[in-house]
């Protein structure tokens, strides 16, 4: 189950900086339909990683471990904003 979860998680993560997709975004931003179906997207997305998470911290305590693209990118962004927090903050 984990391994379909970050398999798709992989495709969303390259879907959405695929330079051709931004362009697309760019073209359909305004459509409330498009707006409404990524907000439903983005929560969905955000369940799966949840649940994949959760999946990845069973298998860390029995010392098993992995990495997948689209977690590894959301690390990334939270580590970046954190610094970003702390650098604005006095």
């Amino acid at each position: 189950m984990l391994e379909l979860i970050s398999d798709k998680l992989d495709c969303l993560c390259a879907f959405i900086v695929n330079e051709d997709n931004k362009r697309s975004w760019e073209q359909w931003e305004q459509s409330e339909e498009v707006t409404a179906r990524a907000a439903s997207l983005r929560d969905t997305a955000a369940q799966a990683a949840g649940l994949a998470e959760k999946l990845r911290a069973l298998r860390a305590c029995a010392g098993i471990t992995d990495r997948n693209l689209y977690l590894s990118m959301l690390s990334g962004t939270i580590d970046e904003e954190c610094r970003y927090i702390r650098a604005v903050r006095p």
